[in-house]
């Protein structure tokens, strides 16, 4: 415990590190809420059945193992910032796609498009949080990032469950494009920084 806490302490002194643990724990959160209800979206609402839904899933991590191989030209041709815009935005178009899917065909573009978000930003937020900790408090700091990041996921599941029972399942995946939508507007400030302080780390270099 005293790791997390000393981690803790580093991330949330960070003025880069802080806002990205805070967005860590906003994907966890509604990424395990859509998770939690995925199967009945595909296999009953979508009505593709438990093949389909293999499918689904097969497109989404064949695509995610694709993009690695392009996420580093993509910063370098861009920036970090744009990365990681590029992540929210395709997070938020999947989830919206999925929470309005009936029909097989939009459930597999939103599963490419989906596939797309988690190697971008998990790639660009390592980079970040590699270069800009210090080798010494590295492993704290990665302690409390998983403690941030898993300690979400089953509240984010929990709720999924919730709002899937009350009102649908399309609504954990339409409310999860609205939160991670949003993070295009909030996150700028957070966006500027981790430039700023990439920049900075490299001019040290």
């Amino acid at each position: 415990m005293a790791r997390v806490t000393a981690g803790l302490r580093h991330v949330w002194s960070h003025p880069a590190l802080r806002p990205l643990a805070l967005s860590v724990a906003t994907f966890s959160f509604v990424g395990a809420a859509g998770n939690a209800v995925f199967v009945v979206l595909i296999t009953e609402r979508v009505g593709l059945g438990e093949f389909g839904f293999g499918l689904v899933l097969s497109v989404d991590a064949m695509v995610s193992v694709l993009a690695t191989f392009f996420v580093a030209r993509l910063i370098r041709r861009t920036s970090h910032s744009v990365s990681m815009r590029f992540s929210i935005v395709c997070f938020t178009t999947g989830s919206l796609l999925f929470g309005l899917s009936t029909v097989a065909v939009v459930a597999f573009l939103a599963a490419a498009i989906n596939g797309l978000a988690d190697p971008t930003w998990n790639i660009v937020s390592s980079t970040v949080r590699q270069r800009l900790v210090p080798d010494e408090v590295f492993g704290r700091m990665l302690t409390a990032y998983i403690f941030i990041g898993w300690g979400m996921r089953p509240l984010g599941a929990l709720l999924g469950g919730v709002v899937a029972q009350a009102w649908g399942v399309e609504w954990v995946f339409i409310a999860a494009a609205a939160v991670v939508g949003s993070m295009s507007i909030t996150a700028r400030p957070m966006l500027r920084r981790v430039d700023a302080a990439m920049g900075e780390q490299l001019d040290n270099t």
